[in-house]
């Protein structure tokens, strides 16, 4: 199915099915899926500021959302909610 304008393909993002699922289809394009998208920290990056770090750093210096990261997360947000063209339906 080719990506409509607009969206991106996720490279790598799509799973390999277990050996005990059935292909059966394509979803209908008027249909809502939902999908759930668990963002990770990087191993080798640094760990989250704990309550001491907290504690340590004067409210002047600690460092919060910009309004572009804001923006950002308030658009991931937004793709919890919106239609993904070409999702397949499993069953399982």
């Amino acid at each position: 199915m080719a990506i409509p304008p607009g969206y991106a393909a996720l490279t790598g993002s799509e799973p390999p099915r277990p050996a005990n699922h059935t292909f059966i289809g394509s979803v209908d394009p008027s249909e809502i899926v939902d999908v759930t998208l668990l963002l990770r920290s990087r191993p080798d990056g640094p760990p989250l500021p704990d309550l001491e770090h907290w504690r340590q750093t004067a409210p002047s210096q600690r460092r919060f959302l910009t309004p572009d990261d804001m923006r950002l997360v308030t658009a991931l947000h937004e793709v919890t909610s919106t239609r993904w063209p070409g999702s397949r339906r499993r069953k399982g």
